[in-house]
């Protein structure tokens, strides 16, 4: 299987489930609200595709694991601040916010590599 197309199979993968976990978790219908999420989900999925492919190609080296923590903290710190300029939360909680996105980023970042390196080793 082409590296082009593991990393397409597994960002839709992602925006399949990302989407329905949300929607499982939202009022039915949806609020508009939940466009800004399918959105910023999308977002996600364009930056895990092309991180992807860069990834696969160099998955035997452990020095990405770090890099890898510090792009989807990057994502979470992104998405984080789309989401509070959007929907101001109170300052007591911004910070509480911001942390606990960045850190289940950071989370599932480390969990993308693991099962990457497990999937590159099973090709391999």
């Amino acid at each position: 299987m082409k590296i082009k197309t593991l990393s397409l199979l597994e960002t839709s993968g992602f925006l399949l489930l990302a989407n329905l976990m949300m929607l499982l978790g939202a009022d039915f219908p949806p609020p508009v609200g939940f466009l800004w999420l399918t959105l910023v989900s999308l977002l996600l999925a364009f930056g895990q595709y092309h991180y992807g492919n860069w990834l696969f190609k160099r998955l035997e080296d452990f020095k990405t694991l770090p890099v890898t923590s510090g792009f989807f903290g990057l994502e979470g710190l992104i998405s984080a601040l789309i989401f509070v300029a959007l929907n101001p939360v109170e300052t007591t909680y911004l910070w509480l916010w911001l942390a606990v996105t960045i850190l289940v980023f950071i989370g599932y970042g480390l969990i993308f590599w693991f099962v990457n390196r497990l999937i590159v080793t099973k090709i391999n």
